[in-house]
């Protein structure tokens, strides 16, 4: 599997994500260069995976057939049916799709996904299950413009092919640089299936709010607004609750939000 897959692997977390990303802007910053980064969003795409299309690209990778044949039993045969009025559908075969909380199918996405990558020319991508971000760096913010919006189109291109599909208005982008030179650069021009890609100064990655010059003045004040209330309620109602049991809820509410991705 590819590095810049953070998601379902042994020491990777969102966490190492978001450093792949935010590590490359600093560096670019301190040698005066800009950052474009593109969020793509991609619908109900657990939902999507095809079958076949899976199959093929684990021979790809070299898995040996009985492997293979042992995944195709274990996705195929399963049917979905739904309920309305009071009644039941004819079952259908489900031809597409992971099993909803199995322990396999986060791992073969991951393995689905993981070409994206090397369709990329010029531009890096960090990816995180279905969250994917591909961001190009560079002196001159047109270049930078100009460059991922290639790459984009190859993105494109893979989503159709691989019968994926992306929600664009979901999909965002952000420039990310130094007070200085994101003052005076130009709006990057992005578009995914003809469609504008809204450039904003902020944006939630996995959690976190990446701003344009990567202060984090915004996270750390959703950060504080967010855990204030909750310990606004704690205080409300700590008579009534046993002190280890408020302990339990501090430490679910209030410090892991504050350890999430704090490195």
């Amino acid at each position: 599997m590819l590095k810049n897959q953070d998601a379902y692997r042994i020491k990777h977390s969102t966490e190492s994500a978001l450093l792949h990303l935010t590590d490359s802007c600093l560096d670019n910053m301190e040698n005066g260069m800009l950052t474009g980064a593109a969020l793509l969003d991609f619908s109900a795409a657990f939902d999507l995976i095809d079958h076949n299309l899976l199959l093929l690209k684990l021979k790809c990778y070299n898995f040996s057939d009985n492997a293979i044949n042992w995944i195709k039993s274990y996705l195929s045969g399963r049917t979905s049916t739904v309920y309305i009025n009071g009644a039941f559908s004819n079952p259908i075969e489900m031809t597409c799709g992971m099993p909803q909380g199995s322990c396999l199918g986060p791992l073969l996405f991951s393995l689905f996904v993981n070409d994206l990558p090397t369709v990329l020319t010029t531009a890096d991508i960090t990816l995180y299950a279905d969250d994917s971000t591909p961001f190009q760096s560079g002196h001159n913010a047109r270049l930078i413009s100009d460059n991922l919006q290639l790459d984009l189109s190859k993105v494109e291109l893979w989503v159709s092919k691989n019968r994926l599909v992306l929600n664009t208005d979901k999909t965002n982008s952000i420039l990310i640089g130094s007070r200085q030179k994101i003052k005076s650069a130009p709006s990057l021009n992005l578009s995914i299936k003809y469609k504008i890609i809204e450039q904003l100064p902020c944006v939630k990655l996995l959690g976190v709010q990446v701003d344009e010059n990567l202060s984090w003045k915004q996270h750390c004040e959703d950060l504080l607004k967010d855990c204030s209330k909750a310990l606004g309620l704690l205080f409300k109602f700590c008579r009534y609750i046993p002190s280890k049991v408020l302990k339990i809820i501090a430490e679910a509410l209030i410090l892991s939000k504050l350890n999430y991705c704090c490195t």
